[in-house]
């Protein structure tokens, strides 16, 4: 194959789902204009993000960010080696395909389910199981009544084991068993296209006065509709997580659809990167979009932009990584957690800190704004219950605050981070309610954490209603206290980590009872030191042992400073 260098995708061409360090793949590697699989590798283990290494074949494998070779590279498909023998085997079984033709059409639908060639990866949940091949596979490991349940409830009990080999067996038997016949490729130009859905022939375009801009739409398996709007669509606050979409002016547009065994991508051309996708069907037209790491105003970019409605959310999480924002997670009934978030985040960076911000369901967010310090970025939300927030590292020195959202319902729009690069883009969508009242300039502008470096948090002690307590199931440590109040109001401090620590929930608390503890579980700091946090409503009570604090609730501000490894509370009559 001679020196070929691979740019590694983290995406199973045959599965669809994640593939993590460490595990066993193997590539396709494709002709030069990407229309064949050309041959394959042998398989070896999946690279570390940010590493570069060479193996025996003679090919260089790359998960470096950013890097010029992999721009002008062919294309590869990246497939896990339990994945490549399945789907081979269950070709050959039922289609009777040879090795080499169900490699070609495993290089197709892996290939395909980039949008166009080099395309970053977007990360979309599956949309449905395929019922007949999950019959199978749970007979095939004693799991019968498994493969007896309704498509909704199939669904549901996958989004707690997603990346086990059980439900990657079901996808790529159920791809393997239904290919359509094959055909030949071909390439038309986008705007001589009416409409097309997946599994049909396109609509030719009959005239040059045809709806100038272009709706697509793409799945987990890539491209699955093409539609002509007049105008793009109004925003109504709906999102996906198992769709993306891109709305363009086609008119005079050199951007072709590509096309093979009943699959479509689009080929841009030269001078084009890619093309920004949305979250929801109707992407907004954004108030304002700013570059996290400057506050400096941007323009669309090839993103994955999400929008995301704060008055449908009950919460917000965002995770930090050296003081950068490294990602967001939206909380929706009816959602899965943030832990699928929290753990793509922490697989590519070594310290992460989760912040989260909830949400009351009768407050809603009216100002969203940036703040720039002298230890990094912040994020700045007042809310009418719960008042003014400020998520990660705090300052000494205030460089910088920007506006970028104000009035109601307001909606945060924020880039996909890809690898270990931090959130590339934030803004919003202002509100349509109280846009005459510009708002006041946020309070806190100067106060020093417990813990140097730390992130820092506060809630008023006054009109209580519940505490909810958030404990390190290894070392029962306090990673963080939600508050909520007799307003209705909720306020958050330190690391509430939903759904993957323990809590415990006091109704009408009347007394924080907290004492520092070494914290055993961190390698990265042997001294570190926590809290522990005991939540009562007994005044008069007693400890077994000394160097607890007992701080009565009704006047004051605790504080919550915290980094990755180490916590700290106070009482402070008031901030600055």
């Amino acid at each position: 194959m001679g020196d070929k260098h691979l740019p590694l995708q983290q995406r199973c061409g045959a599965c669809g789902d994640s593939i993590f360090d460490g595990e066993r793949v193997i590539a396709l590697y494709g002709n030069d204009d990407s229309t064949a699989c050309q041959e394959t590798t042998q398989p070896f283990s999946f690279p570390q993000y940010d590493m570069f290494l060479s193996i025996p074949s003679g090919l260089e494998l790359c998960r470096r960010a950013g890097c010029g070779q992999c721009a002008i590279a062919p294309e590869f498909v990246t497939v896990h080696h339990e994945c490549y023998r399945i789907f081979i085997a269950y070709c050959k079984e039922a289609s009777g395909l040879e090795k080499d033709e169900a490699v070609d059409r495993l290089w197709t639908l892996g290939s395909y389910r980039n949008p166009w060639p080099k395309a970053e990866l977007i990360r979309l949940t599956e949309r449905q199981v395929d019922l007949s091949a999950l019959q199978r596979v749970a007979d095939i490991v004693g799991l019968s009544q498994l493969g007896r349940l309704p498509s909704e409830l199939a669904l549901l009990v996958r989004n707690f084991s997603r990346h086990e080999l059980f439900w990657r067996s079901v996808t790529v038997i159920g791809l393997s068993s239904n290919l359509p016949p094959p055909r030949p490729f071909s390439r038309i130009l986008l705007n001589r296209v009416l409409s097309w859905k997946r599994g049909e022939p396109p609509i030719p375009n009959p005239s040059p006065q045809t709806p100038p801009f272009v709706r697509i739409t793409m799945d987990n398996d890539g491209l699955c509709e093409i539609e002509r709007l007049e105008k793009p669509p109004p925003y109504t606050g709906k999102i996906f997580k198992d769709l993306a979409f891109c709305v363009i002016r086609v008119a005079t547009s050199q951007i072709y659809i590509e096309a093979k065994d009943k699959r479509f991508r689009l080929r841009l051309p030269k001078n084009m990167t890619g093309l920004a996708t949305w979250n929801t069907d109707n992407p907004p037209m954004p108030s304002t979009l700013l570059n996290p790491l400057s506050l400096a105003p941007v323009q669309i970019e090839p993103w994955h932009l999400c929008a995301l409605d704060l008055s449908r959310c009950s919460g917000v999480s965002f995770f930090f990584s050296f003081r950068k924002l490294a990602g967001v997670y939206t909380h929706r009934s009816g959602d899965p957690s943030a832990i699928d978030e929290y753990r793509r985040v922490c697989e590519s960076r070594p310290r992460v800190v989760w912040v989260y911000m909830p949400i009351a369901p009768d407050d809603q967010v009216t100002v969203l704004g940036c703040r720039l310090t002298g230890r990094g970025f912040n994020m700045l939300v007042r809310l009418d219950l719960s008042g003014e927030v400020i998520l990660g590292q705090m300052g000494k020195r205030v460089a910088q605050d920007s506006l970028i959202g104000y009035g109601a319902p307001l909606t945060l729009i924020y880039g996909e981070p890809v690898g270990q690069q931090p959130v590339p883009v934030l803004g919003a969508r202002h509100g349509t309610l109280e846009r005459d009242k510009f708002p006041a300039p946020f309070s806190i502008q100067d106060f020093r954490p417990d813990v140097d470096d730390a992130y820092f948090s506060w809630a008023p002690l006054d009109s209580i209603q519940s505490i909810r307590g958030f404990y390190d199931k290894d070392t029962g440590l306090c990673r963080g206290l939600i508050f909520q109040y007799e307003n209705g109001g909720l306020r958050a401090v330190g690391e509430c980590r939903k759904h993957l620590d323990d809590d415990v929930l006091v109704v009408k608390p009347s007394v924080i009872c907290f004492q520092p503890a070494p914290n055993m579980a961190s390698w990265r700091a042997p001294k570190a030191i926590g809290v522990r946090v005991e939540l009562g409503n007994d005044i008069d009570h007693e400890h077994t042992c000394e160097g607890w604090k007992c701080m009565r609730l009704g006047n004051g501000v605790l504080t919550f400073s915290f980094t990755e490894d180490t916590s700290s509370i106070s009482h402070r009559t008031q901030l600055p």
